[in-house]
């Protein structure tokens, strides 16, 4: 059987495979800039969440306690609802009580959260209506190597998971970003003297090593400047200054 065509159906037939191609390679260059990889960003850090509670101990006796029966406590005064949700514990012994064993060996995953009166903690009974925070772990694992304290002790700080994995010392876990620790490893490569660079590009600033001296400068003005051994104890505050710096321009 032959079908014969008018011109017109021809023409709308023609109109409507035109119309369909045109859909398809819209809806391909669509699906191409989706899928096409970021381009990289200026430089500048971006913060990571920081669920990973990082807390002390009283003694010795508190952490073996903690250790058996897999849990924290801590008083709920020294949280606030911007440091939840914590998702993981680690414990810090510090220079003062734990002496040479001083630093953060141990961490485990947080499977209950609960606010209970001080009282009702009855692995270590104390006799108080003080609201704690109760965090039951799942499992106490130990780093792959341990933090050392580098003589800094605190009451309680939050991290992230990746900075307590990846931290050699504890000023290393007030850093925001992996970026900012990458850019830490280096500056500790060449204040160490284990790197012979001199100089460290970071946008559109240099980061300059001479003398014990850091200076951060841009074509023709110093920034700022700060000693080694400033930087080694507060590094959190350099990049901060640096994070500052950057999304004004250097100015």
């Amino acid at each position: 059987m032959v079908f014969e065509l008018s011109l017109f159906e021809l023409l709308l037939g023609a109109f409507f495979c035109s119309f369909a191609t045109v859909l398809i390679v819209l809806f391909a260059k669509r699906l191409a800039h989706r899928t096409q990889k970021p381009k990289p960003r200026e430089a500048r850090f971006t913060a990571e969440v920081r669920d990973v509670l990082v807390g002390t101990l009283r003694n010795r006796l508190q952490l073996e306690t903690c250790l058996e029966n897999k849990f924290y406590h801590i008083p709920a005064s020294r949280l606030s609802q911007n440091d939840f949700p914590v998702r993981y514990v680690a414990i810090y012994r510090s220079n003062h009580k734990f002496g040479p064993d001083a630093g953060i060996s141990v961490y485990g995953k947080v499977s209950q959260c609960s606010l209970v009166p001080r009282f009702k903690i009855s692995e270590i009974p104390k006799n108080s209506r003080e609201m704690y925070y109760r965090f039951d772990i799942e499992e106490w694992k130990t780093l792959s190597a341990p933090i050392a304290s580098r003589e800094r002790d605190f009451v309680n700080i939050m991290t992230t998971l990746y900075l307590l994995e990846n931290s050699r010392e504890v000023p290393e876990l007030m850093l925001s970003s992996r970026e900012e620790h990458i850019l830490y490893r280096k500056i500790s490569s060449c204040i160490s003297g284990e790197s012979n660079v001199r100089k460290i590009p970071y946008g559109t600033m240099d980061i300059l090593f001479d003398g014990g001296r850091i200076s951060v400068t841009q074509p023709g003005k110093e920034l700022f400047a700060c000693t080694y051994a400033d930087f080694s104890k507060r590094p959190a505050a350099f990049f901060r200054l640096m994070a500052s710096l950057s999304e004004q321009g250097g100015k």
